[in-house]
């Protein structure tokens, strides 16, 4: 079509005015933020994954991935630097806040083979967890959305298994971590799971060297370790599992910065990409050297050509937007809620000629 060529570059230029805008923008309407949705509440101590995220089945035709009846059980684990550096840093940090008395948690992701698994992104329990110093029961909600923005651009991780940390000198899974991991393991692919527990007493065994030339900072303060265990269904124990730390990167390590949004709206927007089928979720780039604020956007194509709905975000104020070839226009709109909003607009368009 004539013409056609130059209209993404146009939305393009306008996406980056409306990151570099939005605190204007924000200035100029009303804040009416969503309650925070209510934390999960349970009694049991040890972390479990949301049962929505499934592990990635490999015995679909043409999958070149390993199937189940070729599993085996696992002999070497890898775990990408990345990966390795959040789980310091980010125990660091949680140390050092108010909430540093309790236990944090995050799920592991990556690749399954025949007898070896490479963790290659981690997704974080959130602020929303529910915790204390002898239990966590991470984000559900927060973490079955990361995982699904997640899977658009990386669709083939499957769930691995949890890390999560212990205060104190506890080394090795703890007798509830026992109760609730033999319970949900069999859930995962080889009905086996990578299991590391976290402490920060500096009592244990160095933690290992085999970092990837070139990068002379290590992650962690000097008292943090993590310890690397492994437990298939029907297991009386934790065997202890051997790791090799190659380089690579978190491939969840951009949802970070959105983390906060991802959490504050999580049963909303996934519920909106279950009820409909073209959404999508993008984290525009900002320049990190400013203060911009990260955004999450959402996008929701519409049976026209060239034709779509943006929700953009930043946690505490929406904008929505509807784009047709090439223009786009923003509504007159004030909904807190990004679904409902959605929903207002589609009705809207559906009462246009």
């Amino acid at each position: 079509m004539a013409g056609s060529g130059n209209r993404w570059p146009n939305i393009r230029a306008w996406m980056d005015a409306i990151v570099r805008g939005w605190h204007r923008l924000r200035s100029n309407e009303r804040n009416r933020p969503l309650p925070p949705e209510p934390m999960l509440t349970s009694a049991d101590s040890a972390p479990a994954p949301p049962a929505e995220i499934a592990p990635a089945s490999a015995d679909a035709k043409g999958d070149s991935r390993p199937k189940s009846s070729e599993l085996r059980r696992l002999t070497r684990v890898e775990l990408t630097f990345q990966v390795v550096d959040l789980l310091f840093r980010e125990y660091q940090s949680h140390r050092e806040s108010r909430r540093g008395n309790e236990e944090l948690g995050w799920l592991l992701l990556g690749e399954r083979g025949e007898d070896w698994a490479r963790v290659t992104a981690t997704l974080p329990a959130g602020e929303y967890r529910e915790a204390s110093a002898v239990h966590i029961r991470m984000n559900a909600d927060g973490q079955v959305l990361g995982h699904r923005i997640l899977s658009q651009s990386v669709p083939n991780l499957t769930l691995l298994g949890i890390a999560h940390t212990h205060p104190g000198s506890l080394r090795v899974p703890s007798g509830g971590d026992y109760a609730g991991d033999s319970v949900w393991v069999r859930r995962l692919v080889g009905q086996e799971g990578i299991f590391a527990i976290g402490t920060a007493d500096g009592k244990s065994d160095p933690r290992p060297d085999e970092f990837p030339d070139g990068d002379a900072e290590r992650p962690g303060d000097a008292d943090i370790r993590w310890h690397w265990y492994k437990l298939a269904h029907g297991d009386a124990h934790y065997s202890d599992l051997p790791i090799t730390i190659v380089d690579g990167n978190d491939a969840a390590a951009h949802l970070r910065p959105v983390w906060p949004i991802i959490e504050r709206y999580a049963v909303r927007l996934d519920r909106l990409a279950r009820q409909l089928s073209r959404v999508r979720f993008e984290i525009p780039e900002i320049d990190e050297s400013s203060e911009q604020t990260p955004l999450l956007k959402v996008e929701v194509t519409l049976p026209e050509r060239n034709s779509y709905l943006w929700v953009v975000m930043d946690g505490q104020n929406i904008q929505y937007f509807w784009v047709r070839d090439g223009k786009i226009l923003q509504p007159n709109l004030e909904e807190p809620a990004p679904d409902c909003g959605v929903y207002r607009m589609l009705a809207e368009l559906a009462n246009r000629p």
